[in-house]
C-alpha cells in the first residue's frame, strides 16, 4: 500500500482523465479484471481504491480500454 491514501475520487478523476464521457459507464460495470465487481464498488475503500488504480496502470490497460470506447462510440 502506498504512503498516501488513495481515495474513490482519485479513482474517477483518472479514469475520467482516461476514458472521458465512457468513464461512468466503465466505473459502474462489473469487470473481470476485479473478479466481476464493478470498480466503483471495489475503491470505495481506499485499499479497493489502490488495487483498481494499480490494475489500471499496468502495461496495456489504457490502451485496451481507450480502443473498447473508441469502438462503443
Amino acid at each position: 500500500m502506498p504512503d498516501r491514501t488513495i481515495r474513490p475520487a482519485d479513482v474517477d478523476a483518472e479514469v475520467r482523465n482516461i476514458l472521458g464521457d465512457r468513464a461512468s459507464d466503465w466505473m459502474h460495470t462489473p469487470s473481470r479484471l476485479f473478479d466481476n465487481m464493478a470498480p466503483a464498488d471495489l475503491a470505495s475503500s481506499p485499499e479497493g481504491a489502490y488495487v483498481v488504480l494499480r490494475e489500471l496502470r499496468k502495461p496495456g490497460v489504457i490502451h485496451t480500454l481507450k480502443t473498447i470506447a473508441q469502438r462503443q462510440s
